[in-house]
């Protein structure tokens, strides 16, 4: 489907409070990167609180998806993610640069590690 889109100059907080990190479910410390998957679901980088949120449309509270909110290196924790990934089977890809690798989350809590350096 074809569509045209108008830049609104005017922005709206669709995630996090705008000047208040924190890291409740309602709150961001350090987004780094944001995709939205084919159901216009919105996933975050949480860089600072070691997390991936995920928000579906119109929501006001965040899901934490990936990580646990402290650093380590157990699969199911994240230290600094950098970029998130989603396909269209629902993987979630994460860029962890605290630890130089690179994690698939397919559905659980705990990551795959898919790349690491050598």
């Amino acid at each position: 489907r074809a569509a045209v889109l108008r830049w609104n100059q005017t922005g709206i907080t669709v995630a996090g409070i705008s000047g208040i990190a924190g890291n409740a479910s309602n709150q961001l410390n350090g987004p780094y990167d944001a995709t939205i998957d084919y159901q216009n679901t919105l996933y975050i980088a949480d860089t600072y609180n070691h997390r991936i949120q995920k928000y579906v449309r119109n929501a006001l509270n965040g899901t934490t998806i990936c990580g646990n909110g402290s650093t380590g290196s157990s699969l199911n924790q994240l230290t600094y993610p950098s970029q998130v990934l989603v396909d269209l089977n629902g993987n979630i890809r994460v860029t962890d640069f605290g630890r130089h690798q690179v994690l698939l989350y397919n559905g659980t809590s705990t990551g795959f590690l898919i790349g690491s350096p050598a």
